[in-house]
């Protein structure tokens, strides 16, 4: 029932339309009713006006209760002549048409087409384009579309009022313009961009299932505990609520907790110059204005460790590598478990000085026992701790400290081969022989000969060539010196040594021939009168007795004027090292220097313990020239902040002036912040300039006793160095000299062992021995291949390689016996 009373009264209010749409289509333009025109319709009911209208509403609401119902009739519409059709017709959505083609299509087409009726409004608002008041002669086109018999209200808008007229204008309003879908299609080339360009969906996610929603939906809410002494206020007023009850309630707070501030203790003049210290070494090419700082810290107790630390850091950033060890073996003595640590990740096996090797290594082996340190070391810190406490005990004759730490140097250690080798040392020493024969032997075999392998492969090879001589395995030896590669610079020495075991193992003919090898030209200048003592002990094994003799003779020849110099110098108390810088610097070809033939000043300097404090002194003598230029740095960054300082103070000046100017020029008001923001910063800036300038400063007036201190300690060991090579070197001179007077003692010996040999071949003899073997010295062989001192063509690649052609002369059953020389095996 109230579905039909709302359906009744929309039907009534569009009924109401409808009848001001038709009764429109009767009025003149100038809004009289014509009978005339009802009468041209010819009517079939009443002839009244009332009538005809009651009549006409019936007719629309049948009509329309019958489109509301499904099956309306096709509506008829009157067509009026054009003369007499109203003037005026309200602005149409869409494009308009004219006229006669909205009165002949406008209903029936709707309904041909089962649409809804066109609806009207019939409110105060006529047309879109009378909504606004309007002016001027766009006011008078407008009021030109007025509808007949409308007023303007006071916004210029038509209204019309149904309680004052019997007549209702008739609005007619233009049909919705259709849209087509062609409009919004792409064209060809868009159809094929978007082709082209095709977007694939994203996989959808599984759907939630009510299972999975309800898990999701459960909350875990903890319970919430009521605070302890906190009681619950309840208001429960009775009566009328006023003030006065309210500012009788008294809230009992807890007082507030005194706070009390610590003792403020001020920084003390260490600390401030600590952390400036600091400050320089963070910005790191500022180390050098740091180090005076640094070490007059470390003459502080409360501050001695972490200034030597820093200090220690700073040599290494400025190259100064002997300071650098110098301060961290002081904090290794000190043994500060946090910076240990932190030094020991900063050593590396490659770079240990030579003079610090035993004192260095000697802090180090007491840091390895303390677990504080070591426990928490990576693995490649402990590794190169391994190795140098491994090289310490090897160069100090620690040989148990040298074979434990040597196995704990593992495969990926860059120095894990050499590590090896000293294992094998310390076995040797150690009474393990066999097993050190084999580990070097796997070293000389397993190593791939590359050009950065090959000299520590000879070293190998040389050294158990010697270990395997002692033990009388001379064959072995053998092989091993044949291992040592003709560049190395101690092929000579073991070709030397090779001729040994080549004399103990029978082999007399390469015994000669390799002290052939040495005697040519090529060595010339090399000191080498051992050889002439192995080649005559090895002719006198063949009983060539005339060559032995003929030997020792070049022997006495050649190195007693030479005993006879180095007696003379030595007598002089010369100054050895200057010796051998003269002849460093003297030109090719001199045969002598200070009274010393070039040989002999030559091996004297090929000494190990020479070459290594030649090293340090030269290492030393670069770093020292790096000390002079401490000042010069400090200087530099000193003047720099004081550039700063004066540049700032300038753009500050500049600044206070342009602010000042706004007082005279009101239109600068603008730019007083912009300038008071770039004073304000400046001066900040300031601030921290005049702080780089007294740091600089005070960086400056602590480098002299810094270079009181550390330059002297390094002209001192430049000193100390100086005397310890003055004292290797008139070492290696003494037991030359010793040497060489020993041989050449021996050398009437080795002639009685001639004289003596000889005499026995003669008697072999007389005795009616064969004598078809021996070939008299004196004969000169018709073959030139046979004179040894012949002024020939020599090969450098045949050079270690020569045998002697001559045979054994002597009598089977005539055992040679040779005189022992000392030093050398009988």
């Amino acid at each position: 029932m109230v579905t039909k009373k709302i359906l009744k009264g929309a039907i009534l209010a569009a009924t109401v339309m409808t009848v001001g749409h038709a009764y429109a289509e009767h009025v003149n333009p100038a809004g009289t009713f014509t009978e005339s025109k009802l009468q041209g319709a010819k009517p079939s009911g009443p002839t009244t006006v009332t009538g005809q209208v009651k009549q006409w509403v019936g007719e629309k609401m049948t009509s329309l209760s019958s489109i509301w119902s499904g099956s309306a009739p096709a509506p008829q519409t009157v067509r009026q002549p054009a003369s007499e059709q109203p003037t005026a017709t309200a602005s149409a959505i869409g494009d308009q048409q004219p006229r006669e083609q909205q009165t002949a299509t406008g209903d029936s087409q709707q309904s041909a087409a089962g649409s809804q009726p066109q609806s009207y409004v019939p409110s105060a608002t006529v047309g879109s384009k009378l909504a606004a008041p309007v002016s001027g002669p766009k006011q008078e086109e407008e009021r030109s579309m007025d509808l007949p018999g409308l007023k303007r209200a006071e916004t210029g808008v038509q209204v019309y009022d149904l309680g004052s007229s019997p007549k209702i204008p008739r609005l007619r309003l233009d049909r919705e313009e259709k849209l087509s879908a062609s409009r919004f299609g792409l064209d060809t080339r868009m159809q094929k961009m978007m082709d082209d360009k095709i977007i694939a969906a994203f996989p959808s996610p599984d759907v939630l299932t009510d299972k999975g929603f309800k898990t999701l939906a459960k909350f875990a809410i903890g319970k919430v505990e009521k605070a302890k002494n906190v009681k619950d206020v309840v208001f429960s007023p009775k009566g009328r609520v006023k003030r006065e009850a309210f500012d009788r309630i008294a809230i009992n707070l807890k007082a507030e907790n005194v706070i009390q501030l610590a003792k403020f203790k001020e920084l003390t003049v260490e600390e401030v110059r600590f952390l400036s210290g600091l400050l320089l070494y963070q910005q790191g090419e500022k180390c050098a204005s740091a180090v005076g700082l640094f070490h007059k810290l470390s003459k502080t107790k409360a501050f001695e460790s972490e200034a030597d630390y820093y200090l220690a850091m700073c040599s290494r950033k400025l190259g100064l590598t002997t300071d650098f060890y110098e301060r961290t073996t002081r904090v290794l003595e000190a043994q500060d478990i946090h910076y240990t640590r932190k030094l020991l990740k900063e050593i590396s096996e490659d770079e240990l000085p030579y003079e610090f090797t035993d004192r260095f290594g000697l802090a180090l082996f007491k840091v390895s026992g303390n677990p504080k340190v070591m426990d928490k070391l990576d693995e490649k810190t402990t590794a190169n701790v391994a190795y140098i406490l491994a090289q310490f005990g090897a160069g100090t004759d620690r040989y148990k400290t040298a074979l434990e730490w040597s196995r704990k140097v593992p495969k990926s250690h860059p120095k894990y081969l050499q590590s090896r080798f000293v294992e094998a040392l310390a076995l040797y020493q150690n009474g393990q022989k066999d097993k050190a024969m084999k580990l070097q032997e796997q070293l000389i075999n397993d190593l791939a000969v590359d050009s950065s392998k090959m000299e520590f492969q000879a070293l190998v090879a040389l050294n158990a060539a010697r270990m395997y001589f002692q033990e009388m395995k001379f064959k072995d030896a053998h092989k091993a010196f044949m291992r040592v590669y003709k560049d190395h610079p101690l092929w000579l020495q073991s070709l030397t040594e090779l001729g040994w075991s080549q004399l103990q193992s029978g082999d007399y003919e390469g015994a000669i021939g390799n002290m052939y090898s040495i005697q040519s030209p090529f060595f010339a200048n090399v000191y080498k009168p051992e050889s002439f003592v192995i080649r005559t002990v090895g002719y006198l094994n063949l009983c060539q007795f005339g060559d032995a003799y003929k030997t020792l003779s070049i022997l006495e020849h050649d190195y007693r004027p030479i005993l006879q110099k180095v007696e003379r110098y030595s007598s002089a108390k010369p100054t050895y090292y200057q010796t051998v810088r003269n002849f460093m610097q003297a030109p090719k070809g001199t045969k002598e220097v200070d009274g010393l033939p070039t040989p002999v000043v030559r091996e004297m300097a090929r000494h190990r313990d020479f070459t290594n404090l030649q090293k340090a002194l030269n290492r030393q003598l670069d770093e020292r020239a790096l000390y002079a230029k401490f000042d010069g740095d400090v200087d530099k960054s000193l003047k720099r902040a004081q550039a700063l300082v004066s540049g700032s103070r300038f753009r500050s000046t500049e600044l206070r002036k342009k602010i000042a100017s706004i007082k005279k020029n009101s239109d600068l008001e603008g730019r007083r912040l912009e300038w008071q923001s770039a004073l304000d910063k400046e001066l900040d800036d300031l601030n921290g300039f005049f702080f780089q300038v007294d740091l600089y400063q005070e960086a400056k007036a602590a480098l002299p006793e810094y270079r009181k201190d550390v330059v002297g300690g390094a002209d001192k060991r430049m000193a100390k160095m100086r005397g310890e090579i003055e004292h290797v070197l008139a070492s290696r001179v003494l037991r030359m000299k010793t040497d060489l007077a020993r041989i050449l003692d021996n050398n009437e010996l080795l002639r009685y062992e001639v004289f003596a040999g000889s005499g026995e071949n003669i008697r072999f003899q007389v005795a009616g021995g064969e004598t078809g073997k021996r070939v008299p010295a004196s004969v000169i062989p018709k073959s030139k291949a046979l004179q040894w001192d012949f002024d020939g063509e020599y090969w450098e690649d045949e050079i270690g390689s020569y045998r002697s052609t001559l045979k054994n002369n002597c009598p089977d059953n005539v055992q040679v016996n040779h005189a022992a020389l000392e030093g050398e095996v009988e």
